[in-house]
């Protein structure tokens, strides 16, 4: 967790051919959506949003790809 409560969770796809499925669950978090920053083929993409539903966050990983998600404290 962060200073400001935000809870940041980092994920890495090393496989070189097959995209990855990612499904979060957290426990605890109020959040109704996670923003995303990834580095997809090299390139940093602009940030976007995923949404929270219930307690689990659900995205698609890219190949080698690394994704880093902040969820904001509950309610923010």
């Amino acid at each position: 967790r962060r200073d400001d409560g935000a809870l940041t969770v980092l994920v890495v796809n090393k496989s070189l051919d097959t995209s990855a499925d990612l499904r979060l669950r957290l426990e605890g978090v109020r959040a109704a959506s996670a923003t995303v920053y990834r580095l997809d083929a090299g390139e940093l993409a602009p940030p976007a949003k995923v949404a929270v539903r219930g307690s689990r966050l659900v995205d698609r990983l890219p190949v080698q790809s690394v994704a880093l998600y902040v969820i904001p404290a509950n309610g923010r």
